[in-house]
């Protein structure tokens, strides 16, 4: 009976560990998929802005051009 119980012990031991693990590494997931998503949207975000930068400095720089020919 006791062996019994000192087995049920252990098992259930191991589960909550397992199952703690389980939960943790969910979390750290979760976690670094949030800051995936957000290293990815700060990219897109300065590639977009780069861009805009880029267009609107080149737009008057190439009609000054076409201007002075």
């Amino acid at each position: 009976m006791e062996y019994n119980f000192l087995i049920q012990c252990i098992i259930i031991e191991i589960y909550s560990i397992f199952r703690l693990s389980f939960l943790t590494l969910k979390i750290y997931i979760s976690r670094l998929l949030t800051l995936v998503n957000i290293i990815i949207s700060l990219a897109a975000f300065s590639c977009s802005w780069f861009y805009m930068s880029m267009s609107h400095l080149h737009t008057p720089i190439l009609g000054f051009y076409t201007l002075a020919q």
